[in-house]
C-alpha cells in the first residue's frame, strides 16, 4: 500500500539490493520460498520474475514483481513500493524484460495484469512508430500539423509547424505522442 524506506549501502546496485530483499529460501512446513529468476532495473523502477514456492503445496508459482524506486539524501536513502502486475502498475518495463515475461508467464495475472500488458505493447508500438519517422513525414501533435525536417540523434526531430511556418525541435517524448497526419 505504501512506500518502504531503508538504508542502501553506497555502491550497491539496485538489482542486487532488491534481490537480497525479495529472495528467501523455501523451508517445507515453515515458510514460503521466493527466488528471483529474471530481473532488471531502470532509474525509477525494478522489474522481476519471481518464483514462489508455497509451504502448503511445495509446487512453484511464477509472478511478475514491479517496484517503483526512489533515491533520497538521508540515512534511509532508498525507497521502494512493491506490487505485482495484478495491481496494474503504470511503469513500463524495458522491452527486453517484457519479452522474457511473455515467454515465462504467457497468461497475465487478472484483468489489471492484462490491461498493464496491453499498455506496455501500446507504448512499444508508439516508440517504434516514432523511431520510424523520417524527413518529409507529416505528423499531428496536440492538434497542430507538423512536417519532419530532420532527425536529431538522441534528442528528437526538427519540425516545421505547417500553420505558421515556425521551426521547432520536437523531443523524442513529444514524437512518441504524435499521430501520423494524412
Amino acid at each position: 500500500m505504501g512506500w518502504t524506506y531503508t538504508h542502501k549501502p553506497p555502491g550497491t546496485k539496485v538489482r542486487d539490493f532488491m534481490r537480497e530483499r525479495f529472495e528467501q529460501p523455501f523451508v517445507a512446513g515453515e515458510k514460503d520460498g521466493f527466488r528471483v529468476l529474471h530481473d532488471t532495473a531502470t532509474l525509477r523502477e525494478y522489474f522481476a520474475i519471481v518464483e514462489r514456492t508455497p509451504q502448503e503445496t511445495g509446487s512453484p508459482l511464477l509472478f511478475c514483481l514491479v517496484c517503483l524506486t526512489d533515491h533520497v539524501r538521508d540515512h534511509y536513502n532508498f525507497g521502494f513500493k512493491d506490487m505485482t502486475e495484478a495491481c496494474g502498475p503504470n511503469a513500463i518495463p524495458p522491452e527486453s524484460f517484457f519479452h522474457v515475461l511473455e515467454s515465462m508467464i504467457p497468461v497475465p495475472d487478472g484483468q489489471y495484469g492484462a490491461d498493464w500488458r496491453a499498455r506496455c505493447c501500446a507504448a512499444y508500438a508508439k516508440r517504434a512508430a516514432a523511431k520510424a519517422l523520417s524527413p518529409g513525414d507529416r505528423i499531428r501533435f496536440q492538434g497542430v500539423p507538423y512536417k519532419i525536417l530532420a532527425k536529431v540523434p538522441r534528442r528528437g526531430a526538427r519540425v516545421e509547424d505547417l500553420t505558421t511556418g515556425q521551426v521547432y525541435l520536437m523531443t523524442r517524448a513529444q514524437l512518441s505522442r504524435a499521430e501520423p497526419a494524412l
